[in-house]
């Protein structure tokens, strides 16, 4: 939860609903149909995905996932510092002369602060949000639950916000969004990889309020 209060992305998801349920409202404005509790469930629907979409990251990944610290964002270990392993069979100058070249902890612990994130979650995997783009077709052309769609729309806006948020994490971005993949992806294959989603959350948006 605190990591996600220091995102400005997260701040931005948000607000995100508000301004989709109030524009889904205005443009259905007629004399015979406020079309008012429907603004609501989209809202309500929104606001669900993203408490759906945190609370993966915050609670439900103790049941199946994993402590990642990504390297670049704080040490891998979990006090900061950095591991060394001396050689064995080594005579007593050479073993003061190695000490000498490791850092004490002391000095170690004044990197920058360490970032801890759960990986290999459900609601980050790759399948996950391949599997968004049919589903939200069937809500679109099929249920015509406003509910649901707003619940879709929800896990949309925080999958996209988080992605973006991390834009400057390659490592992070690959640890915890394409961990399926065997092959570590390019710079640019990430960079596409974030412009299709964010670009599949906009359309889906338009075509909610439409």
């Amino acid at each position: 939860m605190e990591a996600s209060q220091k995102n400005p992305g997260f701040i931005v998801s948000l607000l995100v609903p508000i301004f989709v349920a109030a524009l889904y409202y205005l443009l259905r404005l007629d004399a015979n149909n406020a079309r008012i509790f429907e603004a609501v469930l989209l809202l309500a629907g929104m606001y669900l995905g993203l408490a759906l979409f945190l609370l993966d990251a915050t609670e439900l990944y103790k049941h199946y996932s994993k402590i990642n610290r990504v390297p670049g964002l704080g040490s891998a270990n979990s006090g900061g510092e950095s591991t060394q392993i001396m050689p064995e069979n080594v005579n007593a100058d050479a073993s003061e002369a190695f000490q000498a070249q490791v850092p004490s902890a002391e000095h170690s612990t004044t990197a920058e602060p360490e970032h801890v994130h759960p990986s290999h979650l459900i609601t980050r995997s790759l399948l996950f949000v391949l599997s968004l783009v049919p589903l939200g077709i069937f809500l679109l052309t099929s249920t015509g639950s406003v509910l649901g769609i707003g619940l879709y729309l929800g896990i949309l806006v925080s999958y996209s916000s988080e992605l973006v948020s991390f834009y400057h994490s390659p490592q992070l971005i690959r640890d915890r969004f394409l961990y399926q993949l065997k092959k570590a992806p390019q710079a640019n294959e990430m960079l596409w990889f974030m412009v299709g989603v964010v670009t599949w959350t906009v359309l889906f948006g338009v075509l909610v309020v439409w």
